[in-house]
């Protein structure tokens, strides 16, 4: 017979007073004569750098668990489990905005967070053993974007983000987890033309025990371009590519994981018809992959949509898909035909 009890207590967001702001104007200062005449206007003496405490909290958040795990072997006396988990974590955090010259030129956004964590495992086997295990750490983290020009036709947004948590393991010691993220993405729009372009980078480190036989460590690499093309009202054009770099190393050996990953999509639309009533539209991808992951993929379909009034339209599809992975090698064609009928109502 097993027999839990879990509680949780949340006690978060504490907001500390109303929304603050500083600001800091470089000009020159106006002057403290008397007042002007009803007549003059004063000019407004521009925010060179501004910075905005949105909010400023304070919380706390606990959770307690027991288990109690009874047994009646035949033939032997009873016995009784127990175990116990309790976790504190103490938080305290800021958001933060505000600009620097004017909000169209660069205008950035932050929140941290800083906090402790204690835990506290206790384990009792109907009085054979009886075992108990504390461990505590700091917490911290923060969010950190900047807009650069993001009302031109040229915009970037560059971002940052860290997080340094605790995950605790009863009768283990607590692993150290560090998050990292940092990027940067552009958006061009010029014409007819939309394009974006991103570049990031990720890792994930755990750090464990002395002899390092807990550490592990994930990378991922990626860079993206994501263009669209409006031809005409008629017609429009969307190219993707996507390049991926993932590298792993586990926790209690020395093998590694390290793969490289390449997609290609293309997407094309087309409208015609004397009311443009009918749509052909055609997807492509290619997926390639390298290293310990080696494989490769196409896909390939076609669509031709013809609406020949309001009541009734018929749909022509084709698809082509091959994969291919080692000895591996799979190709698929299908087609079929599908005409669409409203019910009556």
């Amino acid at each position: 017979m097993q027999m839990e009890a879990r509680v949780q207590v949340f006690a978060m967001m504490v907001q500390i007073g109303a929304p603050l702001f500083v600001s800091t104007a470089w000009a020159e200062a106006l002057p403290t004569t008397t007042s002007a005449p009803a007549d003059d206007v004063i000019p407004e003496v521009p925010t060179r750098f501004r910075l905005d405490v949105i909010d400023l909290y304070v919380g706390m958040e606990a959770e307690y668990q027991q288990r109690r795990v009874r047994s009646s072997p035949a033939g032997q006396r009873d016995s009784l489990y127990k175990n116990q988990d309790f976790r504190l974590y103490e938080l305290v955090g800021t958001t933060l905005t505000g600009y620097i010259y004017d909000p169209n030129l660069l205008e950035y956004r932050a929140a941290l967070e800083f906090g402790l964590s204690q835990t506290r495992f206790k384990e009792d086997d109907d009085g054979v053993s009886d075992e108990e295990d504390r461990s505590n750490g700091f917490l911290h983290e923060y969010d950190v974007s900047i807009d650069v020009l993001k009302s031109k036709p040229v915009s970037f947004n560059v971002y940052a983000r860290r997080s340094d948590n605790r995950l605790p393991r009863a009768f283990l010691p607590s692993l150290h987890e560090l998050q990292t993220e940092v990027g940067i993405t552009s958006l061009i729009s010029v014409g007819p033309t939309t394009t974006e372009i991103g570049l990031s980078w990720q890792e994930v480190d755990r750090r464990g025990n002395r002899d390092r036989s807990d550490d592990e460590d994930l990378e991922v690499g990626r860079f993206y371009l994501d263009h669209t093309w409006n031809i005409s009202d008629d017609q429009k054009l969307r190219f993707q590519y996507d390049h991926n770099r993932e590298e792993s190393k586990y926790q209690g050996s020395r093998y590694s994981f390290d793969t490289r990953r390449d997609e290609f999509r293309l997407e094309h639309n087309l409208a015609f018809g004397s009311s443009k009533q009918h749509l052909l539209d055609t997807f492509f991808r290619y997926n390639t992959e390298a290293g310990d992951l080696a494989r490769d993929e196409i896909e390939l379909t076609p669509r031709l949509t013809l609406t020949h009034n309001d009541r009734w339209k018929t749909m022509y599809r084709y698809s082509l898909y091959r994969f291919q992975q080692g000895v591996l090698d799979i190709t698929q064609h299908k087609a079929d035909v599908q005409a669409v009928v409203p019910a009556e109502r």
